[in-house]
């Protein structure tokens, strides 16, 4: 008899089920370690089919095809997991890009560059309106003032261009690279001589020294100015300048005026001469101005002989005429003109009472005082 394994109840020989709680009765047979060694000794001796696979040698070519297969599938899955990665990679690079772009767009440079281009189409509104955005950002940076007088240019409104800059220059006077968009605006616009009278409203030396290229020197002369009483020359000169026009008719001189070539020969009366010196850059210098007064002397009264008086016989009268001048006289008492007759040499004293009237013509035109001779030849 045995025991059943749940209830510990007596089960009969025979009997599949436990009499009291009807749990199966397992049949397992009585363990007998002596067959499992003679088993195992007729299995080694006799190879049944298991065996022969354990103990059969394998197939080399079917190794290295084994082998083969095995790093086809190695080398395709390190492909998919770098394929994977790379696809990683750029889908972060495009994002990266992304951002990057729409920020550098609405950044001081991108707003400059964006200026530019639509002004390069001839976008001139939309060009201005980037450049003010970028002024907005960065009020002391200079590359979105050039683009915006460029554009106010193109629009036709120098006059806002230019007190905006203006504004701007007193409000940040330390920033070289304004003043510079500033002097660039005035060579545009033509008006270089502008240049200068801003250049004269610095105060900081070293600002000065650092715009030191667009400050030109005012011309020189070489005659003082002052009262002469010859006719003078008067030559000019300036440092570094590349030409120097002038003035002598009371207008301000330009590059438009006569252009200094050589010494300027100075007439009787008042002068005033007027030049500036333009540099390499096609800069203006301040107007410096020259006065000179030259008074030319006039020879007296003409010397005439002989004196008033009675004479007899034939007489010559004889009248001194000084180099470069002409002499005029009349017969009839009347004043002596440009128009009157020439005297050409000694005149015979006529007979009678006759009343000669002399003058003399400086080469300038100006007449000198009259002699007058009251002659009787008898």
């Amino acid at each position: 008899m045995t025991k059943c394994v749940k209830c510990g109840a007596e089960i009969p020989d025979g009997r599949m089920h436990c009499p009291e709680c009807g749990f199966e009765v397992r049949m397992v047979p009585d363990y007998n370690p002596m067959d499992e060694v003679l088993a195992g000794q007729i299995g080694g001796a006799v190879p049944g089919p298991d065996n022969r696979r354990r103990s059969a040698r394998p197939d080399p070519q079917q190794e290295a095809r084994r082998r083969r297969n095995k790093k086809k599938a190695q080398m395709a899955r390190k492909r998919k997991r770098r394929r994977a990665a790379l696809l990683m990679f750029l889908m972060l690079l495009i994002l990266a890009f992304a951002v990057g772009f729409v920020i550098y767009r609405s950044s001081y440079t991108g707003l400059v560059h964006r200026g530019q281009n639509a002004f390069n189409k001839d976008m001139y509104d939309e060009a201005l309106g980037l450049f003010n955005k970028a002024i907005k950002k960065a009020p002391s940076k200079a590359p979105a003032y050039r683009g915006y007088y460029q554009a106010m240019m193109a629009l036709g409104d120098e006059e806002t261009a230019e007190k905006k800059l203006l504004e701007v220059v007193g409000e940040y006077p330390d920033q070289v690279d304004l003043y510079k968009v500033l002097f660039q605006f005035y060579i545009d616009c033509d008006t270089s001589y502008e240049i200068a009278n801003v250049l004269e409203t610095i105060e900081d030396e070293s600002v000065r020294k650092k715009l030191a290229a667009y400050d030109v020197e005012q011309p020189e002369a070489s005659l003082e100015e002052g009262d002469y009483d010859d006719v003078q020359q008067v030559s000019l000169s300036a440092d570094d300048a590349k030409a120097i026009y002038y003035t002598v008719d009371g207008t301000d001189p330009s590059k438009t005026s006569k252009k200094y070539d050589g010494p300027i020969q100075l007439s009787e009366g008042e002068t005033v001469l007027q030049a500036i010196a333009v540099n390499d850059k096609g800069i203006e210098s301040l107007i410096k101005s020259f006065t000179y007064n030259i008074e030319l002397p006039v020879a007296d009264a003409p010397a005439v002989t002989p004196s008033t008086g009675q004479y007899s016989g034939s007489q010559m009268i004889t009248v001194t005429v000084p180099e470069g001048y002409t002499c005029y006289y009349t017969t009839d008492g009347s004043e002596p003109s440009a128009a009157s007759q020439t005297y050409s040499g000694p005149i015979e004293m006529p007979k009678g009472n006759t009343i000669f009237s002399f003058v003399l013509e400086s080469p300038d035109g100006k007449l000198s005082d009259i002699t007058k001779r009251n002659y009787e030849r008898l």
